[in-house]
């Protein structure tokens, strides 16, 4: 059986195979109503500025950055893309964290129900200060 299946299949080892990854297209308008839109490709077994001979309406291949132009790049691309939307994210659930650690450090250290001298009615304007200020400390260093 696997031998009927290799002598079925001929493969031309003469010419390279090329593999081709299209991005950036959120759908095809096919019937043209919606206008053009631009597809960035990437591939690999291709030569630098090589692009499809594949005609599709409403559709415009555009190469992508020379440095970046394979799959590996492509990948790169795409994990760097996400981490751009992941890092305002971490940011700011990192901020709360701190500002609540902060809080509850500057609360128990100078409230005067706990361990220090200030009154409680000092707590907002007085501590949760000082709360914010070690936050904004911690995010700029």
């Amino acid at each position: 059986e696997e031998e009927e299946w290799d002598t079925q299949i001929e493969i031309d080892e003469q010419k390279p195979w090329k593999v081709w990854k299209i991005t950036e297209v959120a759908s095809l308008d096919v019937a043209g109503t919606e206008g053009t839109s631009m597809g960035l490709v990437y591939g690999d077994g291709v030569s630098k500025r090589e692009l499809p001979r594949l005609k599709m309406p409403g559709l415009l291949w555009e190469r992508a950055p020379c440095e970046k132009s394979d799959l590996i790049g492509e990948v790169y691309h795409r994990l760097m893309e996400r981490a751009e939307i992941d890092r305002w994210y971490d940011g700011f659930a990192l901020g709360i964290a701190v500002f609540c650690f902060t809080s509850f450090y500057a609360i128990t250290r100078y409230s005067k129900d706990v361990n220090g001298s200030e009154p409680n009615d000092q707590i907002v304007m007085y501590l949760l200060d000082k709360a914010f200020a070690w936050t904004g400390l911690w995010m700029m260093g």
